[in-house]
């Protein structure tokens, strides 16, 4: 998989030549994409949720292109779904080890707040595996639905965490002789 993370030097190499970014050397995980048919059990674009059966599933009934009053609601669709152990890191919160997107198939030119004008509406969903023990099998189809092919419907991935060393942009480091150095 010949992918831009593989392609730039390796972190040895780039603290070698800028030995004062070693103290911002920061372990990271870049979560590849590859076509597939994910499981629940999986972290995943596209893919089926770890959504407890006799949980209700999110639906959107805010006006759109295909409904100017919002109605009758449509199921939203997964887009996201991470495991913790694939992405692990202090920004979990505490107790949970599966974050969830969730996103509505349709322009929404008028969002409500906090979604960006011209978005679909989404939420975020963090989960408990353990405490996860009857799955939904299938979770309902949208009633309205932009075309497949418009972009608000992912297309099924599986996501394969590679390890790596993170820097931060130039722009944000706090020494001036530093930020040229990496400059250069």
């Amino acid at each position: 998989m010949d992918l831009p993370y593989n392609t730039r030097p390796s972190a040895e190499d780039i603290i070698a030549a800028v030995p004062g970014l070693a103290p911002y050397a920061l372990p990271a995980v870049v979560l590849a994409p590859e076509p597939g048919e994910p499981t629940i059990h999986q972290s995943s674009v596209g893919g089926p949720l770890l959504w407890p059966a006799d949980e209700a599933w999110p639906r959107c009934d805010v006006r759109d292109e295909k409904s100017a009053s919002g109605t009758p609601a449509t199921a939203m669709v997964a887009v996201a779904q991470v495991y913790r152990k694939d992405a692990p890191g202090d920004w979990w919160p505490v107790g949970k080890d599966v974050f969830q997107l969730l996103w509505c198939p349709n322009v929404h030119w008028d969002p409500p707040t906090p979604h960006a004008d011209v978005s679909p509406v989404a939420e975020i969903h963090w989960r408990n595996s353990a405490d996860v023990r009857h799955v939904l099998a299938s979770p309902p189809l949208p009633v309205r639905q932009e075309d497949p092919d418009y972009g608000y419907t992912p297309v099924p991935c599986t996501l394969t965490p590679v390890p790596l060393i993170d820097f931060p942009y130039p722009q944000t480091l706090p020494d001036g002789e530093l930020v040229k150095s990496v400059q250069e």
